[in-house]
């Protein structure tokens, strides 16, 4: 009661709340709570209400209003779609605010009111302008060219604006909100082609930062000897901030090690100039032909 809602409004130490809104009030909605990823250190929660996703899946959802931990979250606005066979258009403006109090939360969410109009417009003349400096195929019709468009601004959407790191999707379920290096090696290559050099130098970075510099044993209990992912090689994901997704579930895979090599050289021949080439080829060098540590292990 009280000492939770106290707990709440206070923000916690480690981990961000979220405050979604629309312009009109959700018809429906569930919070939840996937309890296959349990809270850290144990937890004295109660209320398990199971994930959002599963309780989707009937089209009804439990009114659920608290999550834990490795929480998500599903609305449902009931809109008219009109009679079958006639085309109509619908628009429902959201509003999703992050903060790391649930008091900051609500702030944001509450100074984006009034501002629902004229938004969609104010997107695409910021989206128009970045993709006006980069270069898309104009010669092979307007649904490539515009399809080449929408892909650009997706990478963009799934950058981390401080690391570089590049999530396969927005989506958690199933969990590709994550930088795969095999698939952001390609990502990368788009973005060259596009002209978006100085992004892709940014990822580079963050490639070359994450690579293995010592061999990984796995820390669940009982597996502590097995070789999870060796030096020089990268995991299969990473949080934003270089962390390791898993250390447990496809850890080592030959062609993200093979992808990410060649990302990082690949990289060099877009460079405008010599001295840029050189750069990016200097920073990748630790990773292209990496010295380790020596170690006991192997």
């Amino acid at each position: 009661g009280q000492s939770l809602a106290s707990a709440v409004a206070s923000g916690t130490d480690d981990g961000v709340f979220l405050s979604l809104a629309g312009a009109t009030p959700p018809d429906a909605w569930s919070v939840g709570w996937d309890r296959s990823r349990p809270c850290p250190g144990g937890s004295a929660w109660t209320w398990s209400p199971g994930t959002a996703w599963a309780d989707a899946q009937d089209g009804e959802l439990s009114g659920s209003p608290l999550g834990a931990c490795q929480a998500d979250a599903v609305f449902g606005w009931d809109v008219d779609l009109g009679a079958p066979g006639q085309l109509t258009v619908i628009s429902l403006d959201q509003v999703v605010a992050v903060a790391a109090s649930q008091s900051a939360a609500l702030a944001a969410t509450s100074a984006s009111r009034g501002q629902f109009d004229g938004a969609l417009a104010r997107s695409e003349a910021a989206w128009d302008a970045w993709l006006g400096g980069l270069k898309v195929p104009t010669n092979l019709g307007e649904p490539l060219a515009a399809f080449s468009k929408r892909t650009l601004i997706a990478l963009a959407q799934g950058t981390d604006r401080s690391s570089g790191a590049m999530v396969a999707s927005i989506s958690r379920q199933p969990g590709y909100h994550l930088d795969w290096p095999r698939d952001s090696a390609f990502f990368d290559l788009a973005l060259d082609v596009a002209g978006d050099f100085d992004a892709v130098s940014v990822h580079s970075r963050f490639l070359t930062e994450t690579q293995n510099r010592v061999a990984k044993f796995s820390d669940f209990e009982g597996l502590e000897d097995r070789l999870v992912s060796p030096a020089g090689a990268w995991f299969m994901n990473f949080w934003a901030d270089g962390q390791e997704s898993t250390n447990f579930l496809n850890p080592f895979e030959i062609d993200q090690v093979g992808l990410t090599l060649w990302a990082l050289t690949t990289h060099a021949a877009y460079a405008p100039n010599a001295n840029r080439r050189r750069d990016v080829l200097a920073a990748a060098w630790p990773a292209l032909l990496p010295t380790f540590p020596k170690t006991n292990q192997t």
